[in-house]
């Protein structure tokens, strides 16, 4: 596909479509609005004979991406915590103390319905889409970072596109290292039930 209109339909999907829909013209809610463009780009997705479909699993780097996700999590999750109990200490724990069925219930339903919705776009897709038109490695993880926390002002607010732009950078070099869609989906999904359980969940809603 020539380079423009690759360029083209990388802003389209990235920046108009989350731009159009926190302006309130696609009447969705947030996971329909996902789930339908999860769609769109499964089926370009089946229909690119140069994708590698084992891309969409692919379970073997997990284990060793592991001894370094769980370590740098375990980190990040506390001074998470910290952060939550010094500038909302009333938010601290409180869905998991107030709203456990819910909370319970989220642990399940958000890495299914959300996070490897998200994962196959953000990173199966775009890293196997736009690689001719980011060649460089360094230049493809901080653009996917900055998409990745831009598609975040659907939620109106800044912590969620500050947060999620941060975790773009890890999450995108988890894919370049792993090529692996689980292996990011599990990092992402160890994060965001932790903003959730820690008490941030409010600004992702």
């Amino acid at each position: 596909m020539p380079r423009a209109r690759l360029a083209a339909e990388f802003a389209l999907l990235f920046v108009a479509l989350p731009l159009v829909y926190r302006l309130g013209f696609i009447p969705l809610g947030k996971i329909p609005f996902l789930l339908l463009i999860v769609v769109g780009v499964a089926v370009v997705l089946a229909r690119d004979p140069g994708f590698d479909r084992r891309l969409l699993w692919n379970a073997a780097p997990l284990g060793s991406e592991l001894r370094r996700i769980v370590p740098l999590f375990l980190l990040a999750a506390a001074g998470i915590a910290l952060y939550t109990a010094t500038a909302w200490p009333e938010r601290l724990f409180d869905m998991p103390r107030t709203e456990t069925s819910t909370w319970l219930l989220l642990l399940v339903l958000y890495p299914l319905l959300s996070v490897y919705p998200q994962e196959l776009v953000y990173r199966t897709f775009f890293f196997h889409r736009y690689a001719a038109l980011l060649p460089h490695p360094a230049v493809r993880i901080g653009a996917n970072a900055a998409v990745f926390g831009f598609m975040h002002i659907v939620y109106d607010n800044w912590i969620a596109v500050v947060a999620t732009a941060i975790g773009g950078l890890l999450f995108a070099w988890t894919w370049e290292r792993s090529q692996s869609t689980l292996t990011v989906s599990v990092e992402h999904a160890l994060f965001g039930c932790w903003m959730f359980t820690v008490g941030l969940g409010a600004f992702f809603s």
